[in-house]
């Protein structure tokens, strides 16, 4: 269930999806009452940032009501509801969904969140799946995601090795900063099965190849300047 907002008026608006195994070479991507090209988009980062290829499958994608949702704050729950599709796993009726897919996996705050919260509290709604970053408190129990693929650890129990390794940039573990990562460079999960917010870590970029810079002296290749 997605909490949009209609005018100054939020409304919470029931996503479905469905995901169907497909031999064709190229297969349906259909739509209703949401942006086609925000879908693919959508698709290509939970194969990418996620794990999770439909590569092979027909996708339908529905905003029950014939409502139109035109804002990015519902990529997280058409994400879920495609995940949830897939798998066979129910995210939960007592679960609304909010929270902007960047093209990274990170998952970015929305507009208006403390009214769409209430909104889904006053019609009974128990549990929030939420950006990191967000309001401290609100009327329902918030679970805060950095990524995409936490979100669907968090909820569908997916497959911890897809989630995107995590390096700490400048932290020092002695200081009270990160643990050092495991190997293959992923972080090991916090006590309780929680990961480590995406507030705390960064890419870290590649050296430039040695070559690319030649030591000075060694200059017998290079041309005269003429």
């Amino acid at each position: 269930m997605f909490p949009s907002m209609e005018g100054q008026r939020p409304l919470l608006v029931e996503i479905q999806a469905l995901v169907v195994e497909t031999p064709m070479v190229s297969p349906r991507r259909s739509a209703t009452g949401f942006d086609a090209g925000r879908l693919a988009l959508l698709l290509a980062v939970l194969d990418r940032r996620a794990g999770l290829s439909l590569a092979h499958h027909d996708v339908y994608v529905s905003a029950v009501g014939g409502v139109r949702i035109s804002e990015p704050g519902a990529d997280l729950a058409v994400c879920m509801a495609l995940a949830s599709a897939q798998t066979g796993k129910p995210v939960g009726d007592d679960v609304v969904v909010l929270g902007e897919v960047g093209l990274g996996g990170e998952v970015r705050q929305v507009a208006h969140t403390p009214r769409r919260l209430a909104e889904a509290a006053r019609l009974g709604f128990a549990r929030a799946l939420v950006p990191d970053r967000g309001p401290d408190e609100g009327p329902l129990a918030l679970r805060r995601v950095p990524t995409l693929a936490h979100a669907l650890d968090t909820y569908l129990g997916g497959d911890r090795s897809a989630l995107p390794p995590l390096r700490v940039v400048g932290a020092d573990p002695a200081a009270g900063g990160a643990d050092p990562p495991a190997a293959g460079g992923a972080y090991p999960p916090a006590a309780g099965g929680a990961y480590p917010p995406a507030a705390e870590h960064a890419v870290a970029r590649a050296a430039p190849h040695p070559a690319a810079h030649p030591a000075a002296g060694d200059r017998g290749t290079l041309p005269s300047g003429r």
